[in-house]
């Protein structure tokens, strides 16, 4: 990213004029230090084109203020995407073609919602607020949310609150054909999954002699797919609230786990294994922190969806400044790596028969590989679901593993 090597020029006396945003409404310690730079280096920071295009307002502000003069308020019409999209947005024509046509035309950022969403305004104020001698960041800028009509009705001479409220189900308005697709595909997969997990929950009781916990386990996972299903309307609805999409992802695991549960419950077959107090301890040792690294990955996660509203798809960005979450989570990592090695260690030396740890250190080295391409190599394509996928697959072996454990350790006590 351009914005974040500035500071690298400036400490070269090299002269730096910013035509994008970034840098000067970043972290007020970034903005800082890029001014402190030009300064002790003698080499301009210019940036007069962040706010007002080819209109002098950075140089004006500069000059008011060594002037004498004090900056109360500032009026202005700050976005020409959104003044082209009001303007030209009426009955006979589509919102989405009306943005369209502001991005075919140069008016919008390149990803529109940086705009629609009031990011490059609260970017542009948050600079003016700076360049008139307000040391704030971004959460100093209120920005007022989208209104929508309540019902239908006619509209009068005043403005009239009762007839608007904030829409809140999501912070973008325009349509987005791949957000769109990508939900459709996820609620098609989780009706379709909910087929199969209802006709076996029906059959499942043909084992209720045998085995009591296989119905009850089966009817468990079908409430669990109608609960997950709510959830999943719920996050939608709250806008993607980052405690309940942990919640869904728990969830998700949690079906996971009786499923798994399922298969190992209807097995007619065993394969020879020894049970070790040892290795069991530490299997659920490790199966809880690989849990507790998946929650903490989708804090991660959503800091990451967070920074991407903030400063858009500038990757390099996203994790400039992370939360004490990212950390834990990244050392973490290395704790999981060695116990899930030592478990692989054990079962090998010890000749326990749990061959399905192989699995279960390859996914391991599979996760911090693309963890670290993430942090390392901006994000690349693919790389987050990947991620997610691997922690699910892995959490999943451990689990079927530690059904294997308990199987062994109650044919001991029975013997």
């Amino acid at each position: 990213m351009v914005a974040s090597s500035y500071a690298l020029y400036l400490k070269q006396s090299i002269a730096v004029v910013a035509c994008n945003k970034i840098a000067c409404s970043s972290k007020i310690e970034n903005y800082l230090e890029l001014k402190q730079l030009s300064h002790k280096y003698n080499v301009p920071f210019l940036f007069e084109t962040n706010v007002g295009a080819g209109l002098p307002v950075i140089d004006t502000l500069k000059h008011l203020i060594n002037s004498g003069d004090k900056i109360n308020t500032v009026h202005a019409v700050l976005s020409g995407s959104l003044n082209y999209i009001f303007n030209n947005y009426n009955k006979s024509t589509t919102f989405h073609d009306v943005v369209k046509q502001a991005q075919t035309e140069g008016y919008t950022e390149p990803d529109p919602r940086i705009d629609l969403s009031g990011v490059d305004v609260a970017r542009k104020l948050l600079i003016l607020a700076r360049e008139s001698g307000e040391m704030i960041d971004m959460n100093g800028i209120e920005n007022e949310a989208f209104l929508v009509a309540k019902n239908d009705f006619t509209s009068e001479n005043t403005f009239d609150t009762a007839n608007w409220e904030v829409y809140s189900k999501h912070d973008y308005v325009a349509y987005d054909p791949v957000h769109t697709w990508v939900e459709y595909i996820n609620r098609l997969i989780g009706v379709l999954s909910g087929i199969p997990i209802l006709i076996f929950s029906v059959l499942s009781f043909w084992f209720w002699k045998k085995n009591k916990w296989i119905p009850i386990i089966s009817m468990l996972t079908l409430f669990g797919m109608g609960f997950q299903a709510w959830l999943g309307k719920t996050v939608v609805d709250s806008n993607l609230a980052p405690y309940k999409i942990t919640v869904h992802m728990v969830m998700a695991l949690l079906i996971v786990a009786f499923i798994l549960y399922l298969i190992f419950a209807s097995k007619t077959s065993y394969k020879p294994q020894k049970f070790q107090r040892k290795f069991y301890n530490i299997l659920i040792l490790a199966l809880i922190l690989s849990l507790i690294q998946i929650i903490l990955g989708t804090q991660v996660r959503e800091f990451v969806d967070e920074q991407t509203k903030l400063i858009g798809y500038q990757k390099d960005l996203w994790l400039k400044y992370p939360t004490l979450n990212f950390y834990i989570h990244r050392s973490t990592s290395i704790l999981v790596l060695f116990l899930n090695g030592y478990l692989w260690y054990l079962n090998r030396y010890e000749v326990l028969g749990f061959n399905k740890l192989k699995l279960v250190v390859y996914c391991v080295l599979l996760e911090v590989s693309t963890g670290v391409m993430m942090y390392y190599f901006d994000f690349p394509f693919l790389s987050q679901p990947i991620h997610l996928v691997i922690a699910s697959m892995l959490f999943g072996i451990q689990c079927y593993i530690l059904l294997e454990c308990i199987y062994k350790k109650r044919q001991n006590q029975l013997a």
